[in-house]
């Protein structure tokens, strides 16, 4: 190894399986939590629609025919908002829990209690390293898809950056930059190899499990979450202790930072007109279709033929339908 390269794959990956060894007891619990979180969610979600839907006189989701449209679009909207709770919720759980582990691969002294509280006291700035972090990287995808790829790699260790040095927001992104800047190709690489090293038992588990079992889908969740999860992080903190040993490579921070702020906010702008745009398509999802009211003729000239919905309102009073084909 000169100077200015990371180690040999070889010696990465050797790497990796000795810090692997060591750790896995630490990293395999932090990952548990966020894991067990999802599942009770998803059990909890299932429990609430069923009682839902059982408190409404036997009605379901999955038998509109039986229902006005108001009461089909009540479930509808109750769950769906049930379920973004939920998903708030695990998305929380998770993030914390990535933290928790990459606190414990950058100190693996640590024991999980210590992990997760410092995960716990830092996650609303690197919350904020990690959004700015998200538009710089929508905003350079949104000058195709080249520049995005390349503001990624740039930004790999952002969040390792601000939990082991303490730098916050665009200095976190300026730092990782500087540790990735001139040896993109041989960063990229090693991940890339280290990564499908990692993947490969869940393309052989995933494999098996799009044939119908389930056990091996079971399998394949689990090791996506318990083990190739931790083996990432792991892996990540590896290549950013190396990165870190040698010279800096970057140019001037001050152009590099205003091109980041420049697309930061190209990629909030873009935001703020994509998201309406997904708020609009999930209500009509969640409401089972297109909704609003319709006038007498419409009403009349429907075809009703293969309609799910069997219930018919009085539009002369006013009443609204959801149509549904």
């Amino acid at each position: 190894m000169s100077d200015h390269t990371l180690p040999s794959i070889k010696s990465l990956l050797t790497e990796l399986l000795d810090k692997a060894k060591k750790q896995w007891k630490t990293l395999v619990i932090i990952a548990v939590i966020p894991w067990g979180v999802f599942i009770a969610s998803a059990v909890l979600l299932a429990v609430v629609g069923i009682a839902f839907g059982l408190s409404v006189g036997g009605q379901s989701m999955m038998s509109p025919n039986t229902m006005s449209p108001e009461t089909y679009m009540g479930q509808g909207m109750f769950l769906g908002i049930l379920a973004l709770v939920f998903a708030a919720i695990n998305m929380l759980a998770s993030f914390v829990g990535g933290l928790a582990l990459i606190y414990a691969t950058l100190h693996p002294d640590s024991d999980v209690r210590a992990c997760y509280l410092m995960a716990l006291k830092v996650w609303k700035s690197l919350l904020w390293v990690s959004l700015i972090a998200g538009f710089v990287l929508i905003g350079g995808t949104y000058l195709f898809v080249i520049p995005g790829l390349v503001v990624g790699l740039m930004l790999a260790f952002a969040e390792y950056v601000a939990l082991d040095e303490g730098k916050k927001g665009m200095d976190a992104l300026m730092r990782s930059r500087e540790l990735v800047k001139g040896r993109g190709w041989s960063v990229l690489f090693v991940l890339i190899v280290m990564g499908i090293v990692i993947g490969i038992p869940s393309l052989i588990l995933g494999s098996i499990a799009d044939q119908g079992n389930e056990v091996f889908g079971f399998l394949s969740s689990a090791y996506d979450g318990l083990v190739a999860m931790p083996l990432y992080v792991l892996a990540g903190a590896i290549v950013y202790h190396h990165a870190k040993k040698l010279p800096s490579l970057a140019g001037p921070e001050v152009n590099a930072r205003n091109v980041y702020k420049g697309l930061g906010i190209l990629g909030v702008v873009g935001i703020i007109f994509i998201v309406p745009a997904f708020i609009f398509i999930a209500i009509s999802v969640l409401s089972g279709g297109g909704f609003g009211p319709i006038n007498q003729e419409n009403f009349d000239s429907f075809d009703w033929t293969g309609s799910d919905i069997q219930y018919a309102p009085d539009i002369s009073a006013g009443e609204t339908i959801l149509i549904q084909q």
